[in-house]
């Protein structure tokens, strides 16, 4: 056996007792278990392994699939009441649904995560992109995620697209929106149709502005990251608007062949021009609000609504007036149309469920009088 200096030894010990220490630190896995086809997935009860392994297995071939590099490897999964690799968890792990420790390939799962589908197809792309994916800047690869979950769950991407792009739009300088509301004629037909019209600037929480460039230099997704929370959300939004630029003019391969490039030059990252140019982002905020607007769809002012359906309740029932005192029947014939301003981009409002009930709710709880006089 070699047999260390005497230095040497007590620099060992010391780095064994360090290890120890963390490892002591790291959290409890979870009670049960449950084997997937490349690995296991640990959580409270057998029936939550099981449907998220079940989610697991379906999922992760189509990553392999879809990710150019991308190749099979032991990916655990523990779901747990809160995301966490340690004990004393780094705060920005709180707020997260989920996040991959690439020291453990191990994917952290929160239980109650609006979509648990969603937020494991987000963290195994993660858990793929190896090799020259690497070479992907700040929060790019945190927009490739959210625009591959979002393409293998259908049924969560409109709340993902609805999330990301207002949060990129806030980070823009807010959502301009116009609502536009009919009230049927009289009955008799004598007095005409109106219509009121309102421009209304949707803000997040902290209203703010950020130089969209810093997403291709702040890492927003590290647990390091000091950034605080609406900046986060505001790089997540603004990458996944990237994201989805690159694929749609470059494809997955294209972008893919990017980083490849990047690699061959021996370039740590691809250049932030490179992904400008690719993406057809210029570099003022002006022109990434264009692309945002160009990026909305219908269904993603729906999930928005739907989302937040207050921030237009109050403003409706004043339109509405007596119209809305009257309940469900005093709507009839009433058309009111929210449209992204300066696009094509409008939805019915009165036909989102969600939204009239809480206009019925609002109504009745004004009282008839209050809104009879508006």
């Amino acid at each position: 056996m070699l047999a260390l200096p005497r230095l040497a030894r007590g620099r060992a010990l010391f780095a064994a007792l360090a290890l120890a220490g963390i490892s002591a630190c790291q959290v409890l896995p979870p009670e049960q278990r449950v084997g997937t086809g490349a690995g296991s997935v640990r959580a409270r009860t057998t029936e939550k392994a099981t449907e998220v392994a079940v989610l697991f297995d379906r999922l992760e071939p189509q990553v392999l699939l879809l990710l150019p590099e991308a190749r099979e490897r032991r990916v655990d999964v523990w779901v747990q009441e809160l995301p966490a690799l340690y004990r004393f968890a780094p705060r920005a792990y709180q707020d997260a649904d989920g996040f991959f420790s690439e020291s453990e390939d191990r994917i952290h799962l929160r239980e109650g995560a609006e979509s648990l589908e969603r937020t494991l197809a987000h963290e195994l792309v993660h858990a793929h992109l190896r090799g020259a994916w690497r070479r992907l800047p700040g929060t790019i690869e945190e927009g490739l995620c959210d625009h591959v979950s979002g393409e293998l769950c259908p049924e969560a991407r409109s709340s993902l697209r609805a999330g990301r792009l207002s949060c990129a739009a806030f980070a823009l300088g807010g959502l301009t929106l116009d609502l536009t509301v009919r009230l049927p004629e009289s009955a008799d037909g004598e007095a005409p149709r109106l219509a009121y019209v309102a421009r209304l600037t949707l803000d997040g929480e902290a209203p703010m502005e950020v130089d969209p460039l810093g997403v291709f230099e702040r890492q927003a997704g590290l647990s390091s990251s000091r950034l605080s929370t609406p900046q986060k959300k505001a790089y997540y939004g603004l990458a996944y608007l990237v994201a989805r630029r690159l694929v749609g003019r470059v494809g997955i391969e294209g972008l893919h062949q990017l980083c490849v490039d990047a690699r061959d030059r021996e370039e740590p990252r691809v250049p932030r021009d490179v992904l400008l140019a690719a993406a057809g982002l210029g570099t003022t905020p002006e022109s990434w609000r264009a692309a945002l607007e160009d990026e909305f769809e219908a269904g993603d002012l729906q999930a928005l609504v739907r989302s937040h359906p207050e921030f237009l309740v109050r403003t409706l029932a004043e339109f509405l007036g007596p119209h809305a005192a009257s309940g469900a029947a005093g709507l009839e014939g009433v058309s009111a149309e929210l449209a992204l301003a300066g696009t094509d981009t409008r939805i019915e409002l009165l036909s989102i469920d969600g939204l009239r009930e809480s206009l019925l709710a609002y109504a009745k709880a004004e009282g008839p009088a209050a809104l009879a006089g508006r």
